[in-house]
């Protein structure tokens, strides 16, 4: 009778437990965290951003020297001169693609009947992410009162979720956040040798036992 008992006390907790998880929501990750789109920083091959007036556009590049990111940013506001920009983007690309991948919000919005509230009915503005050869295209909406975050639609699914405003903003000023300001975009301790030439005279550098800190 006693292992009856407990095979049947088992069996409980087994049910219970499959029901809590059957009833928790998937996507739920933790405390306003939710996630709308798994995967890794390195899967985005570019990150599209289009308004009614400006298109900006990171996508991954590489040369001789290894990986980079590149962005070509497209002024319309004056439709007869539309002005191009192409850059090498900075470190806050690579934290955009971070915060794009995965993509987590801060929750979903169920049951939204008036997207023309929040700005998704009409809306021109639009983000494309491309990952693994598939495109991922969310719609943008109006900033939420008093936080400022973004109302964003889910295309492919019709989702509606509420992104914190911080993780679009460097995409939003694509022009002149993700400029590489650096005139020389290697790190110091990466140099094997310099070469510095002045008035016809150069002086040759080498820098020995780097892999040595010391």
């Amino acid at each position: 009778m006693r292992s009856i008992a407990i095979s049947a006390g088992i069996l409980a907790l087994s049910l219970a437990g499959a029901w809590v998880q059957w009833q928790t929501e998937p996507t739920q990750i933790g405390v306003n965290e939710i996630l709308i789109l798994d995967g890794k920083a390195e899967d985005l091959a570019s990150i599209v951003w289009q308004s009614e007036t400006t298109t900006a556009t990171l996508e991954t590049r590489s040369d001789s020297f290894g990986e980079y990111l590149w962005v070509e940013y497209e002024d319309r506001k004056n439709p007869e001169k539309p002005h191009t920009k192409k850059f090498k983007a900075g470190s806050k690309a690579t934290r955009l693609q971070e915060d794009l991948s995965p993509l987590i919000g801060i929750r979903k919005l169920d049951d939204i009947e008036d997207l023309q509230t929040i700005g998704l009915a009409d809306s021109t503005t639009s983000m494309i992410l491309e990952k693994k050869g598939q495109k991922h295209e969310f719609i943008i909406g109006n900033e939420a009162y008093g936080t400022k975050d973004f109302y964003v639609q889910y295309k492919n699914t019709g989702e509606v979720f509420l992104i914190d405003d911080k993780k679009l903003r460097n995409l939003v000023n694509a022009r002149t956040a993700l400029l590489d300001r650096n005139l020389w975009s290697a790190k110091p301790a990466e140099a094997t040798a310099i070469s510095i030439t002045w008035n016809d005279i150069t002086q040759d550098f080498s820098h020995l036992n780097k892999q040595d800190a010391k």
